[in-house]
C-alpha cells in the first residue's frame, strides 16, 4: 500500500513529501547535453524524513525515448542509496593536463648484491691482419756460442703460404775476399766455420759466411754490370818526320806521242812571231 508522510512545517509539499522508493528503472540512452541552467539560490535544509519501506522490485521497463533536457530543479534531500545502476558509456577523453612539478630526488638506495657470473660469451671473429712492420736494423753480431749436440731430425712441416715481399734492406758492408778454392769441398775442408764478412772465390761464384744460417752460402758470380762508356782520350802528339827514302828506280820510257800541229799567229805588224803546238 502506498503512503506519504506530510510535514506541516514545509512550505513546499513537493519537497517535504517523501514517498516510497520505487524500483530502479533501466538505464536510458545518453541524451544530448542541454544548456547550462542558472544557478539557483540554495534553500534551507529541511528536516530529514523517515525512510520509506523498500518497495517490491518492479518489472524491467522498456527502454524509453530520451526526453529533452529539462530545467534544473531545486536540490532535494538525499534519499537512501539505491541499487547500483549499470555502467554508463565512457565519456570523451579529456585533454592532457600540464606537466607537474618534478618531485624531490629520493635518497640513493643501498647497492644490491653482486649477481652471479655471466655465461662465457662466444669467441669473436678473427681480426684483420695488420700491415707488415718496417724491417729493423741489423743487430750487432753476438759471440758464437758453443756447438750443441745434434738433435734428431724432425718431421718435415707443411709448406707455408708465400709471405709478402719484404722491404729492401740496407746495403751490407763490403766483405773481405780471403782466397780462392777449386771446389766447395776444398773450402769446407779448411774452413768448416767462418765469421761475418768472410768470402772465398770458387770459380765462377762467390761464397760468403752467413751468420744467420751458420753456413757458407753461394751468392752468385761476382762480376758487376758493364760500366758506362768512358770519355774519349785527347789527340796524341804528332810523331817526328821520318828520314827521306832512297831514290827510286827510273821508270820505263813511255810510247812516242802523235805528231803535233803548228798554229801560226800574227802580231799587229803582220809578221809571224810565235806559234802554238797543239796535239
Amino acid at each position: 500500500m502506498d503512503y506519504f508522510t506530510y510535514n506541516d512545517n514545509c512550505c513546499n509539499p513537493c519537497r517535504c513529501c517523501t514517498g516510497p522508493t520505487g524500483p530502479t528503472g533501466s538505464t536510458g540512452p545518453r541524451g544530448a547535453t542541454g544548456a547550462q541552467g542558472l544557478q539557483g539560490a540554495p534553500g534551507a535544509t529541511g528536516p530529514k524524513g523517515d525512510p520509506g519501506a523498500t518497495g517490491v522490485q518492479g518489472i524491467q521497463g522498456q527502454h524509453g525515448i530520451q526526453g529533452a533536457q529539462g530545467v534544473q530543479g531545486l536540490q532535494g534531500d538525499r534519499g537512501p542509496a539505491g541499487p547500483a545502476g549499470a555502467d554508463g558509456a565512457p565519456g570523451i577523453q579529456g585533454e592532457q593536463g600540464p606537466q607537474g612539478v618534478p618531485g624531490p630526488t629520493g635518497q640513493r638506495g643501498e647497492p644490491g648484491a653482486q649477481g652471479p657470473q655471466g655465461v662465457q660469451g662466444e669467441r669473436g671473429a678473427q681480426g684483420v691482419q695488420g700491415q707488415q712492420g718496417i724491417q729493423g736494423e741489423q743487430g750487432v753480431p753476438g759471440s758464437p756460442g758453443a756447438t750443441g749436440a745434434t738433435g734428431p731430425a724432425g718431421e718435415r712441416g707443411a709448406t707455408g703460404s708465400q709471405g709478402p715481399q719484404g722491404i729492401q734492406g740496407a746495403e751490407g758492408a763490403m766483405g773481405t775476399l780471403n782466397g780462392a778454392y777449386d771446389s766447395y769441398e776444398d773450402l769446407i775442408a779448411e774452413h768448416p766455420n767462418g765469421k761475418q764478412g768472410d768470402a772465398y772465390y770458387i770459380n765462377p761464384d762467390l761464397w760468403i759466411w752467413d751468420i744467420n744460417k751458420n753456413e757458407w752460402v753461394d751468392v752468385g758470380q761476382i762480376a758487376g754490370p758493364q760500366g758506362i762508356q768512358g770519355v774519349q782520350g785527347e789527340q796524341g802528339i804528332p810523331g817526328a818526320t821520318g828520314a827521306t827514302g832512297a831514290q827510286g828506280e827510273r821508270g820505263a820510257t813511255g810510247p812516242a806521242g802523235a805528231q803535233g800541229k803548228r798554229i801560226y799567229t800574227k802580231n799587229r805588224r803582220g809578221s809571224c812571231r810565235r806559234f802554238l803546238s797543239v796535239n
